[in-house]
């Protein structure tokens, strides 16, 4: 599983996510999407 490259000042995000396709994320909410991936990462990691 790769850890999305969060670019700063981007207001657009490419997320791959575990099965390999690519999801455009717009970054209206940094925070909330930040912590979102953070447990689906971790949760992810740890299955």
């Amino acid at each position: 599983f790769q850890v999305p490259e969060l670019k700063p000042g981007g207001h657009m995000m490419d997320v791959r996510t575990a099965d390999g396709s690519v999801v455009k994320i717009s970054a209206g909410n940094e925070q909330d999407l930040a912590k979102t991936l953070g447990v689906e990462m971790v949760q992810n990691m740890y299955k």
